[in-house]
């Protein structure tokens, strides 16, 4: 249930357009359905108070280019028959790229999406925009994350550039083709790298997902009472932990691998190390924290632990 909001959370300080989403609980005529999550839609009215632009004067697009939201996409076709016809290697041919499209946003775009493993991207959840005017640059939104997290290890650079399966050319093309330039790859590399360390450490991501977990424990009762599912309390922290907290602990290591091996890098200089937070070390970890009353223990450290434990109220 948290996946998306957790998701959007983590990306908030990126240079890139997300949704903000809190839990609400609802009820319809007095019945109580649970927790839902009140988020910010995609339109026009989203991007004027975002960015302050007349909301009459905007492209929205979506499915990679062929669903048209609102405006046109004729200018972003016009990028992509540009890339086939040109070579983006050589750096007046880039710049035209760079004069249609905001590579930093982009950039950040890209790594998040492939950090977090969005497995049902890019194939799908794919929107972009732009402003309807001279100074105007193309830049994509972050939404629905339902299907990331899990399998830590996942390469999603081949997953984000493989054309091939149920995923249509053009949703890999863009990525593809700007990797054969050598300015975007170090500035993807090393943009991935800074990330690493600062919004995707393993250290923000435990706590941002402490935070996210914190906002809904004292509601999941009467959630878990009204839908059966979860089961329990107990088995809603375990899917957290096995999908999630697993997953943000191991995941900067092994992202950091498959970027050395999908660019062919020799010389990256990103400090591999395992999280500092209580989910390693042969530590105990309080999940949610703090909580209310109700909560697990878990030991993620693969070892068995011998010991007394006291919990004092």
């Amino acid at each position: 249930i948290i996946n998306d909001a957790y998701a959007s959370s983590v990306v908030e300080e990126m240079n890139l357009e997300s949704l903000h989403q809190k839990p609400v609980a609802v009820y319809l005529n007095g019945e109580y359905w649970g927790i839902h999550y009140l988020s910010e839609r995609i339109s026009e009215k989203y991007l004027e108070y975002v960015h302050e632009v007349d909301e009459d004067s905007v492209d929205i697009i979506a499915g990679n280019y062929d669903l048209i939201t609102i405006g046109s996409n004729s200018d972003y076709v016009e990028v992509l028959d540009y890339l086939e016809d040109k070579d983006v290697s050589e750096e007046d041919h880039f710049q035209y790229i760079k004069d249609r499209i905001d590579i930093d946003s982009y950039i950040d775009y890209q790594i998040a999406e492939i950090f977090l493993k969005n497995y049902d991207w890019p194939q799908n959840n794919i929107k972009l925009w732009q402003p309807k005017n001279s100074e105007g640059r193309w830049r994509w939104i972050f939404y629905d994350l339902d299907a990331a997290f899990g399998n830590p290890a996942y390469n999603m650079l081949v997953h984000a550039t493989t054309k091939s399966g149920s995923e249509p050319k053009k949703s890999t093309f863009l990525f593809s083709e700007l990797l054969r330039n050598q300015e975007f790859r170090d500035q993807f590399a090393d943009r991935y790298r800074e990330l690493l360390e600062t919004e995707l450490s393993a250290e923000s991501l435990s706590d941002k997902l402490d935070e996210e977990i914190s906002k809904i424990t004292a509601d999941l009762p009467e959630h878990i009472e009204r839908w059966g599912s979860p089961l329990s309390m107990k088995e809603w922290y375990q899917n957290v932990e096995s999908e999630i907290a697993s997953f943000i602990e191991e995941r900067g290591c092994l992202a950091e691998e498959n970027l050395i091996e999908f660019l062919d890098l020799s010389d990256y200089r990103f400090p591999c190390h395992q999280s500092e937070n209580p989910f390693n070390n042969g530590e105990l970890v309080v999940m949610p924290n703090p909580n209310r009353g109700e909560f697990a223990l878990h030991n993620n450290s693969g070892e068995e632990l011998l010991g007394d434990l006291k919990i004092y109220t």
